[in-house]
């Protein structure tokens, strides 16, 4: 039985019993009840509405803002030649420190925020709101105790990050506010920019969303451009070739 039958026959027995003859009227317990009953069974109808609607948002913001990354991305390129050709060095030095750390270059990631800021509405390369805090997988697990790369924070409050630039090639997030935990396939979602081209992470060409998406959340990028969806969060049974909704 749906929920609004529910309703239905909880607010027709209220009718049948007010129209009783001598009926008196509800005690103040009985309505009270009767609210608590109804406000349950709202709250399971209107809380999947209430979160579609915070999904399609997000499949907007997503999609309006790789279109104007992607535009900033070819300017910045116009001015400043391929990525591949500014002689930057990959961000893994292939190094350890004496703790056994990697040792980073961040030098490529640094050049590519400031000379792509410039194409874009940037009002500050630093955000309290993220700056430190730890990434989640769509497990709940967290990936990274410390995000840290080098950033712009856009006129709307979310956050380009530059990570690593290896052979030719930057991954670029956007991180989607609120910023109350930062999620791979909820809110924070990840692009490879390279020489004149940026592509979002797991494209039907690749085994990204299949080997990443589910799992970690982090190659649901293309999906939700594509397919304008996120219902990886509510079925596993979707794939390229086959289902692309639930």
């Amino acid at each position: 039985m749906s929920n609004n039958a529910i309703i239905t026959i909880i607010s027709g027995r209220l009718l049948k019993t007010a129209n009783i003859k001598g009926f008196r009227g509800f005690t103040l317990a009985e309505v009270l009840i009767t609210l608590v009953i109804i406000g349950v069974i709202s709250s399971f109808v209107i809380s999947p509405i209430i979160q579609k609607q915070r999904e399609l948002k997000t499949v907007s913001t997503l999609t309006k803002h790789y279109s104007i990354i992607s535009q900033a991305w070819l300017r910045m390129e116009q001015e400043y030649g391929p990525i591949n050709t500014w002689g930057m060095s990959n961000t893994n030095t292939g190094m350890v420190d004496e703790d056994n750390n990697t040792i980073l270059d961040e030098s490529g990631p640094e050049l590519i925020r400031d000379r792509l800021a410039k194409f874009l509405q940037v009002v500050s390369f630093h955000s309290d709101s993220i700056e430190g805090k730890p990434v989640y997988r769509l497990s709940g697990e967290v990936h990274d105790n410390n995000l840290r790369d080098p950033m712009m924070v856009l006129s709307d409050g979310s956050v380009v990050t530059i990570g690593w630039y290896t052979n030719g090639g930057v991954s670029l997030s956007l991180i989607i506010p609120p910023f109350n935990k930062i999620t791979y396939g909820k809110n924070t979602f990840y692009l490879k920019g390279s020489a004149n081209k940026v592509v979002p992470e797991g494209t039907p060409d690749t085994n990204g969303f299949q080997s990443q998406c589910f799992t970690m959340g982090r190659s649901c990028t293309a999906w939700i451009i594509y397919n304008k969806n996120l219902d990886y969060l509510h079925c596993s049974d979707l794939s390229w070739s086959g289902k692309k909704k639930c």
